[in-house]
């Protein structure tokens, strides 16, 4: 038999479920009826015979079930009459309706706020090329009064990224702020700009849309050029996408600067919290004293590092020529204090697919172990109710157990096919004179009521026996 002719049937069964089982029920009862009639032929009154063809038949109830499960969509039938009797039980109950979605839509609402914060601060990746080979070089230590990240100064970025010049390459930025903005030196706003190396944008893969990025020569440790890159978003809603924007002066943080590029579309910046309008050089946006004065630490440092190249084996190279830095140029002239702080310092590689993430990484912790309370707290009021719909299974009799039900036992853990069979083979035997909706129904619930099930079945056939 081919593949089509095997599935025609199941398909005209999906689409006619009620017809099927009422043929269905009808060849049972056709065949109870042959059996009574062959029984009373034989000499049995009816009501003999009647019990002889249930104990020859066997189970109807069992038989129907297996011819049912050979359709193939049992499960789709099953889900469908647990959502009529979902919505039959809620319109029953709309006050205990009102209070089940109001619980479950501030849980899923308060979970879902906060995976959002998270994934916006922490998570998202960047809108770079291959953001997962992006790491930050963090120089910091976690000792005692010592403990929390520091800046690192010009010739120290200048030292590692000759370090990383055999398998990566280092790039730098100092830390973002509001700063004021105007086209004729006098400032009337306000807007968000960081200085950054000149390999900023090439090492990220961040292309112009219009003009250039920052070049090597922007940025010198003789002092750089007073030149900016605008962010697309801010070129289009501060100069309406203008492109003789390039070439013109601006005035940032009260200093001209030339405007020789726009960055491509949807990139703004490495730190997540905050969107980029402006760039400019390193070199240009401090005093050219303090561009090779080892003691200003002011600047981030992240590297790109291939796939091919151990992380762990590169951190230990960062950390080498930290040690030499410190060696060389910073332990001669530092005070006791400086020098036991900087004993305990170290260089090590965390990644940043996703941003440095500054202010994010400060509430990282608050915040997943408030999505955690959140989600336990959720699960606890499903499980209460489920725990609280076995109790009043002692006064009441069981009652269907509807589709939130299956959700609820999913989160705590009924996950197998045997679990889910167990839920909706209890749903179609039980009774439906009453009995109160269950919005959370644990594993254990469900288990109990499948063996209660099977109890009952046992003794049904115990006595078609004696009878």
């Amino acid at each position: 038999m081919s593949w089509p002719q095997r599935f025609r049937p199941r398909f005209q069964t999906l689409f006619h479920l009620a017809r099927a089982s009422r043929q269905l029920d009808d060849e049972v009862q056709f065949h109870l009826d042959q059996l009574i009639e062959e029984n009373i032929a034989a000499g049995m009154n009816r009501e003999d015979a009647r019990y002889a063809a249930m104990r020859m038949f066997g189970n109807p109830t069992r038989l129907k079930e297996e011819a049912r499960e050979a359709w193939g969509w049992m499960t789709l039938d099953g889900i469908g009459k647990d959502l009529r009797y979902a919505v039959r039980s809620l319109r029953a109950n709309p006050l205990f309706t009102l209070a089940a979605v109001l619980s479950l839509a501030l849980g899923i609402g308060a979970n879902t706020a906060i995976f959002t914060l998270l994934r916006a601060s922490l998570w998202k990746p960047l809108p770079v090329k291959n953001s997962e080979q992006i790491f930050q070089l963090k120089r910091a230590s976690s000792s005692g009064d010592f403990a929390g990240e520091f800046g690192c100064s010009c010739p120290l970025y200048l030292g590692l990224n000759e370090t990383a010049r055999p398998f990566g390459e280092v790039f730098a930025k100092g830390s973002f702020d509001s700063r004021k903005f105007s086209m004729d030196g006098v400032s009337t706003e306000r807007i968000a700009g960081e200085a950054v190396s000149a390999n900023f944008f090439s090492v990220l893969g961040v292309i112009p849309i219009l003009g250039r990025v920052l070049e090597p020569q922007d940025d010198s440790t003789l002092g750089g050029n007073h030149v900016a890159v605008l962010s697309h978003a801010f070129w289009v809603r501060r100069f309406h996408s203008d492109p003789s924007i390039l070439g013109k002066t601006i005035f940032y943080d009260e200093t001209p600067y030339t405007v020789v590029g726009i960055a491509q579309s949807g990139f703004t910046g490495i730190e997540a919290e905050v969107s980029m309008d402006v760039w400019v050089p390193v070199t240009a946006a401090i005093k050219r004293a303090d561009v090779t004065n080892p003691d200003v630490n002011w600047l981030w440092l992240l590297v790109r590092l291939p796939p091919a190249i151990d992380s762990t084996r590169a951190q230990a190279m960062f950390e080498g020529a930290f040690r030499t830095h410190i060696a060389d140029v910073l332990a001669p002239v530092a005070s006791p204090r400086w020098k036991a702080m900087l004993e305990v310092q170290h260089m090590t590689l965390r990644p940043a697919a996703s941003g440095l993430a500054t202010t994010g990484r400060k509430y990282e912790k608050p915040l997943i172990l408030l999505l955690a309370v959140v989600a336990v707290v959720l699960l606890t009021v499903l499980c209460w109710r489920g725990m609280w719909g076995c109790l009043v299974d002692l006064e009441y009799p069981p009652a269907a157990i509807s589709v939130a039900s299956f959700s609820a036992a999913a989160a705590v853990g009924v996950r197998s096919s045997a679990g889910f069979r167990s839920a909706w083979l209890y749903r179609r035997h039980c009774s439906s004179d009453g009995g109160p909706f269950r919005v959370g129904t644990s594993a254990a619930s469900v288990a109990r009521r499948h063996w209660v099930r099977i109890q009952r079945r046992a003794a049904s056939h115990e006595t078609i026996r004696e009878r």
